[in-house]
């Protein structure tokens, strides 16, 4: 949160890790509020040049850029809704803290709680971090390319934004003083583009955390439980049904010795594959074949998804 300030998101005073709850704030005059609403303007205003170029162009790879003005727009707008009632959030869920700091819940797992969500939030962090930093070394490396090749007579940096950032120079000119000002916006609609994601996963991660206070215990043994039954079934049934296998690739060998040069032995061994299954039986009602394993998988199968169907029906 205190890096969302920088870039306009969530624009609350008093977030910073050593503050308390009740000093945070939502202020109507700050400059955080200031770069928010500068920022949700701004992604209007890119937006409808976005959608100018749309119209003069087509839908193509390098006008795909309006819809992630779309994305930004309502991103900053939700955020700008949510940081009037954050300070009230904030203090209900210290709150509900305090009952989870009771002796009752104390668990190892829940000692932890602060220094893992701030594991999760710097790592998802970096991450986004890196994806925006390949992809700018990307469009760098496209942008030398494209003038080397081209034989281009322009300045780098400006073909550069030109390039990346083409529906704004359809309002105005290129100078090095505007480079600061795209720059911000051009990462403050990524990072609120990322954030809103990472926010969400962070409140998600937290609640979970906080509820999952019991043992692994029983849930280990079930689930160490049921892959062992489930292995040892289908190793069994599969070893069971490689016996006809093999038999077959006997009698494959066997063939390939013309039938002329057989002795009375072969021409035995050849009735015998020939009239006994060598496969096991369950009191001669069906053969343990591969074949019939997947035949009872399928139907199985069948019968799973027919009465998941009924049951839906029987809801509606």
């Amino acid at each position: 949160l205190v890096i969302a300030q920088f870039f306009g998101v969530l624009p609350v005073a008093g977030v910073w890790p050593s503050c308390r709850p009740e000093r945070v704030r939502f202020r109507w005059i700050s400059l955080s509020l200031q770069a928010a609403l500068i920022l949700f303007v701004f992604s209007i205003v890119d937006c409808a040049l976005s959608s100018k170029v749309v119209f003069d162009h087509g839908l193509k790879i390098y006008t795909i850029s309006l819809s992630f003005s779309v994305i930004c727009i309502f991103c900053f707008g939700v955020f700008l809704l949510l940081s009037r009632r954050w300070p009230y959030i904030i203090r209900r869920t210290a709150e509900c803290e305090q009952i989870f700091l009771e002796p009752e819940y104390d668990c190892s797992y829940g000692r932890g709680y602060s220094s893992r969500l701030r594991l999760w939030g710097v790592c998802m962090l970096v991450a986004a971090l890196c994806e925006h930093s390949t992809y700018v070394g990307s469009a760098l490396y496209n942008n030398h390319l494209a003038i080397v090749e081209c034989k281009l007579d322009a300045n780098f940096w400006q073909n550069y934004f030109q390039r990346e950032r083409q529906q704004l120079f359809l309002i105005m000119h290129f100078t090095a003083w505007w480079i600061p000002f795209i720059e911000w916006t051009t990462l403050s609609m990524t990072f609120v583009w990322n954030f809103v994601d990472i926010f969400l996963i962070l409140i998600c991660r937290g609640m979970q955390m906080r509820f999952q206070k019991g043992n692994y215990a029983d849930e280990l043994y079930f689930w160490f439980c049921l892959s062992y039954v489930i292995i040892r079934v289908l190793n069994m049934m599969f070893a069971a049904s490689s016996i006809p296998q093999e038999a077959k690739e006997i009698s494959y060998t066997l063939y390939e010795i013309p039938t002329e040069f057989w002795c009375v032995e072969l021409r035995r061994l050849n009735e015998i594959f020939l009239s006994d299954h060598f496969a096991l039986s369950g009191k001669g009602y069906f053969l343990l074949t591969r074949r019939l394993i997947f035949a009872v998988a399928a139907t199985l199968m069948v019968y799973e998804l027919v009465l998941i169907n009924q049951m839906a029906g029987s809801e509606v």
